[in-house]
């Protein structure tokens, strides 16, 4: 018995590895979400069905998704990955024009143009922050 489990602990995974596979199945996951949705949506829950519940831009987690989008790019570098962020993102460009936008904007534009900005450097990025903040 002991001997088993010394074997258990010596095969562990290193945390290192285990990171490098949740980030696998988050990217996997980035781009089944981005084929299911359509140009205006964003994901948001799941109703009591199971079936997705989107929102619109408006929606104050809009900008969580492409903030996460961003994440799994920072971690795998996937050049893939940093062009479905870039899109995820380009998503959300109305909410500095959009009447209905409120003082959410910042969970909305910090997750996704903020991470944009600071993995990138794009200053197209930095504007949208700045417009959002003059809001």
């Amino acid at each position: 018995m002991l001997l088993a489990a010394a074997c258990l602990c010596s095969c562990e995974e290193s945390m290192s590895h285990l990171t490098d596979r949740v980030f696998e199945v988050a990217k996997q996951h980035a781009f089944n979400m981005d084929a299911r949705l359509d140009a205006d949506s964003h994901p948001r829950s799941l109703r009591e069905d199971g079936s997705p519940w989107d929102s619109d831009v408006v929606w104050w987690c809009s900008g969580f998704f492409p903030g996460t989008v961003w994440y799994v790019y920072e971690h795998t570098g996937d050049q893939s990955v940093l062009e479905l962020a870039r899109k995820t993102t380009a998503k959300l460009d109305s909410l500095v024009y959009n009447p209905k936008t409120q003082h959410d904007i910042g969970f909305q534009i910090n997750c996704s143009y903020g991470n944009g900005y600071r993995l990138t450097g794009d200053p197209a990025y930095l504007d949208m922050q700045e417009k959002a903040a003059a809001k």
